[in-house]
């Protein structure tokens, strides 16, 4: 979703099952989740990240046409695709204050490319 070379540390899953377990297993700092056709399951990730990691900040990607019905309610961030990677860094700096992109242990990805 964004280029490891600006310090982030990225871990990739392939559904949200895995999504929720690497929230839960790794030393995460966010979890960056994309809507698309492919996931439509987000909202149930987000809910159950929260659920038993309230403190880490969910950061949801979505185009611009995608409704966020429920999304709002439960992500830190709502981002559009479209505006480019540039709002998303923005959006991590603002969630996790104080942190340079090196000291941030990981962001869990549940997406197919940015």
């Amino acid at each position: 979703m964004f280029p490891s070379n600006l310090g982030y540390r990225v871990i990739n899953s392939n559904n949200g099952f895995e999504t929720i377990q690497l929230s839960t297993s790794e030393n995460i700092d966010a979890a960056v989740l994309e809507l698309d056709r492919n996931h439509p399951d987000v909202l149930l990730i987000a809910q159950e990240i929260e659920r038993v990691r309230p403190s880490i900040p969910i950061i949801v990607v979505v185009r611009a046409t995608q409704t966020l019905e429920g999304l709002r309610d439960v992500a830190d961030a709502v981002v559009q695709k479209e505006v480019g990677p540039g709002i998303l860094l923005r959006s991590l700096e603002e969630l996790l204050p104080g942190l340079r992109p090196a000291d941030r242990l990981g962001l869990t990805e549940h997406s197919s490319q940015y």
